[in-house]
């Protein structure tokens, strides 16, 4: 999978920011709750790197894209707490129902 990530940010104002995503394979993110998880991972640390005055920012939009997934708050915070990569999957993987959990196993 491809993805392409872009950051604008506001010179005058550097809370202020504007992040794009583009991947090769949207429809697996459009399906699947794992996959978006995870793209939702690779932009908050892309915003973080992108917005370093602004420790809230890339914490609000996962948080924000966590909960649009129907994560609770508990299950949002506990998500983004995970730092390394391994203990990201493993717990994001915990979360999905069996359903979710058929349908990223059809996708990998």
């Amino acid at each position: 999978m491809t993805h392409s990530l872009s950051l604008s940010v506001d010179i005058d104002h550097p809370a202020n920011f504007s992040a794009h995503h583009t991947t090769s394979k949207i429809e697996s993110i459009n399906r699947s709750v794992f996959q978006r998880i995870g793209l939702a991972y690779r932009m908050a640390d892309f915003v973080a790197y992108g917005v370093p005055n602004n420790p809230y920012s890339w914490k609000a939009n996962f948080f924000a894209d966590m909960l649009n997934l129907g994560f609770s708050k508990t299950q949002s915070e506990a998500l983004l707490n995970a730092k390394r990569w391994d203990a990201r999957m493993a717990l994001a993987w915990s979360h999905l129902t069996p359903a979710e959990r058929k349908m990223a196993k059809k996708l990998d």
